[in-house]
């Protein structure tokens, strides 16, 4: 629980200040796109508000690759004559100014399997575009834009049109999406730029084009023509503020959102997630309070094409941030008046420190009655996962779901201040916890708990017959090393009150203080960071997040071979060999074995964590 003086500390964030920035931000400024003026307007706010509290500020300038294609049509040409509202999403190829015409051909949810009966070759693909996986019902599951818009290419589509199914009437079925948004990860490479055009329409409209698909062909001509004003190569810049620890200086957080927007005026996304390392920073400095360990505090740019922002500057410092990173806070959309859904991205190791922050910060006691909450893994939705899947730096990120405003709906008048003060208490009560701990609170016995609970409850009772004994095995050592660590945690800190007494070793002590973090932060990049060459999703919860989706598809393969193997009127051997075969071909012993190995390198390096403190406790 919080001690008296760090209550204080939350209670002293202001939901005016941070509603004048969200103000100033989406009214004085307006569309934040990165690499434009008003970008270098919103970065020249901040940069007056943190040397108003006297803390050093740097630019950060990256280069990303965009292109807009903000004129956009699509006309309905057979079996009626009408035209329909559409947006655009970054990246997409142009179409010739009379735009190109075609069979439309009705796509649900872009996956590969998705166009096994379906003929695109040379035809407009309308695809249902379900939200990013992780992001709550009913789209679980679902690929990613850039994974859907090259699966229509591939197959010979000439454009793509995509709908949110999720927008019904009533709830956004006029809204149609402009999005700058996130095709890839980072700066796209060559291979990653979709060669067809890309257009939004809504719900509503797709309706219609449905109801006449179910009577004949419907033809129509899609148009994409490219902004004139914006370059494909730009340069973007982040600001960082560094607010200096006094035991632990070389050792830092992060505390970051994103400046940028991709529609007008951007309020909740992200003015409002912006504002938080900024109040965080005032409440600090206003009540003269000095923390273990550094802050920096960040406000990237160009998040919508990709994350590009927080990608470049994790290049440029991926030493630094390696080896003295000891957490990434991520605030993002953080409180529109109509959403139902939180979610709290953050990896296992950091549960026990999220739970009791959601307590201390009086969130849960607020808001445990919404209809979705949602503390799941960190999915690559945000800037946080560049610091986590990249670099493996325990990660959080502090979200209100669903209901998102679009273009200019997107107004502070939509902003829930409640909520927002609420999101920011349980950001720096979260921030308090790992910056003054002595040593750091990851815990890997709840990593342990974590993963072994999603195997049990939601793969191993759908692939009952995979071997799972050698992965619990895994997860059993790393539980009991996990409290063995914790065990000695506690020794070491209230060793350390007595060290105090006698300033001759404290200088000792913390010097081995700050070798058993190190370790422990090894340790953390062992279990989360991405392989080398392998795809996003390689750390133990990224595979169980796969491993869930075939799971499914394995329970279903083999009811399929039982109902098969009981038809004794014709000879099926060969159907049931093919449908073991797609069994085996879903590797889920595979990839069993990778999280073994990954958790048995992750042991090695908890012996030597522990063996560091243990003759530090001595």
């Amino acid at each position: 629980m919080l001690v008296e003086k760090d209550q204080k500390l939350l209670d002293s964030v202001s939901i005016e200040r941070i509603m004048e920035t969200i103000r100033y931000l989406s009214k004085e400024v307006g569309r934040r796109i990165a690499g434009t003026p008003q970008e270098m307007k919103a970065l020249e706010y901040f940069e007056r508000q943190y040397k108003e509290i006297n803390l050093p500020v740097e630019r950060h300038e990256f280069p990303f690759l965009l292109w807009d294609t903000e004129e956009t049509r699509l006309e309905v040409i057979e079996p009626v004559s009408r035209q329909m509202t559409t947006g655009y999403a970054s990246f997409g190829a142009s179409t010739p100014p009379r735009g190109i015409i075609g069979e439309l051909v009705h796509i649900d949810g872009g996956w590969p399997e998705s166009y096994f009966e379906k003929d695109v070759k040379g035809k407009i693909a309308l695809v249902a575009r379900y939200t990013q996986p992780g992001m709550g019902p009913p789209q679980e599951g679902s690929p990613y834009r850039f994974d859907c818009v090259m699966n229509a290419a591939r197959r010979g589509a000439i454009a793509y049109v995509e709908y949110d199914p999720a927008k019904r009437e009533g709830r956004g079925g006029d809204q149609v999406r402009k999005s700058h948004g996130n095709l890839s990860w980072g700066n796209p490479t060559a291979d990653m730029i979709p060669t067809i055009p890309i257009l939004t329409v809504s719900y509503n409209n797709v309706a219609l084009l449905k109801e006449w698909m179910g009577k004949g062909k419907v033809i129509v001509r899609a148009t994409a023509l490219p902004s004139p004003s914006r370059k494909m190569i730009d340069r973007g810049h982040n600001l960082i503020a560094t607010l200096e620890g006094d035991l632990f200086p070389d050792e830092f957080i992060i505390l970051c959102g994103h400046i940028d927007c991709a529609y007008s005026p951007g309020a909740n996304d992200n003015a409002s997630g912006t504002s938080m390392p900024l109040e965080i920073a005032r409440v600090l400095k206003n009540t003269k309070t000095s923390l273990k360990r550094t802050i920096k505090l960040c406000h990237w740019n160009a998040e919508h094409p990709g994350m590009a922002g927080s990608t470049e500057y994790v290049l440029d410092h991926f030493r630094q941030i390696e080896e003295n990173c000891c957490g990434c806070l991520n605030f993002e959309n953080m409180g529109h008046i109509l959403t139902q859904t939180y979610w709290l991205d953050r990896c296992p190791e950091l549960i026990p420190v999220i739970d009791e922050a959601l307590e201390d910060s009086g969130f849960w006691q607020q808001y445990s009655g919404i209809k979705y909450f949602r503390k799941q893994s960190p999915g690559p939705i945000s800037d946080h996962n560049t610091f986590y899947w990249d670099v493996g730096i325990p990660s959080v990120e502090y979200h209100w779901g669903d209901q998102w405003a679009l273009g200019a709906e997107d107004t502070i008048e939509k902003c829930d201040p409640q909520k927002i003060r609420y999101g920011c208490r349980l950001g720096l009560s979260t921030l308090l916890k790992i910056a003054n701990s002595l040593i750091l609170p990851y815990d890997f016995s709840a990593y342990s708990k974590a993963l072994q609970q999603v195997l049990e409850e939601r793969i191993q009772t759908r692939a009952s017959d995979i071997r799972f004994k050698e992965m619990f095995e895994a997860l059993r050592g790393l539980h009991e090393k996990g409290e063995r660590l914790k065990g000695l945690r506690v020794v070491i800190e209230g060793k350390y009150e007595e060290m105090k007494k006698d300033a001759r070793h404290v200088k000792e002590a913390l010097s081995a203080i700050a070798a058993v973090n190190g370790e422990i932060r090894k340790t953390c990049h062992l279990l989360n960071r991405k392989k080398k060459g392998e795809p996003l999703l390689t750390s133990d919860y990224g595979i169980l997040f796969q491993l869930e989706e075939k799971a499914k598809d394995y329970f279903k393969i083999r009811e399929a071979v039982q109902r098969v193997g009981t038809t004794n009127s014709i000879d099926l051997s060969s159907e049931v060999e093919r449908l073991k075969s797609r069994m085996k071909e879903l590797f889920i012993e595979e990839d069993l074995s990778k999280m073994v190995q990954r958790i048995a390198m992750a042991l090695n390096s908890l012996e030597g964590t522990i063996s560091k403190a243990s003759d530090l406790s001595r």
